[in-house]
């Protein structure tokens, strides 16, 4: 059973779309994705964080897109849409005003977005999201920790394999079952 993983670079919401999808699924036999996209847009990179509209508009298109591509594709299809990691806070996030809102708060919300995105294209009867589109909740390994980034920023290698190990077995299981 040769399985292995193929990484896609998507910094933004905007870089996750049917044809991401649709090009690792046929280049890589791609069945099982793993979107989390919100360290960028909740950053001052772009000049302005993403609002929370903005932000759940563009989750429930992400997730509206993978069911319609996963309903198209092949029933073994899953999307997983992750939870997102908490920040520390350090200088651009606990200043006023606010330089950088990747604050735990912010993060939080981008979540809650998350699930709400899922529930709401699991819930459309003209496709099966349901099916194919699930919430991945890591919080449990990696907001414990959400202080203890040795930059401020990224998790160190420890946490990021346990929550790898995590993730792995909730697809490997998808794949049996």
């Amino acid at each position: 059973m040769g399985k292995y993983v193929h990484h896609v670079e998507a910094r933004y919401p905007s870089d996750v779309n049917a044809l991401v999808f649709d090009h690792s699924y046929t280049k890589y036999q791609c069945t099982r994705f793993i979107v989390g996209v919100a360290q960028w847009p909740a950053s001052e990179k772009q000049g302005a964080p993403y609002l929370f509209d903005r932000y759940y508009t563009e989750m429930k298109r992400i997730a509206h897109d993978a069911a319609i591509f996963a309903d198209k594709a092949d029933d073994d299809v899953k999307v997983y849409l992750r939870s997102i990691h908490l920040n520390p806070i350090k200088d651009k996030t606990g200043v006023c005003p606010v330089i950088d809102w990747r604050s735990p708060v912010v993060m939080d919300g981008y979540t809650h977005i998350i699930q709400k995105a899922v529930k709401e294209v699991n819930r459309n009867e003209s496709i099966s999201g349901g099916k194919h589109v699930e919430f991945l909740d890591t919080r449990f390994i990696v907001s414990p920790m959400w202080d203890n980034a040795f930059d401020w920023v990224h998790f160190a290698p420890k946490i990021n394999n346990v929550e790898a190990l995590f993730m792995a077995a909730v697809l490997y299981e998808n794949i049996l079952n």
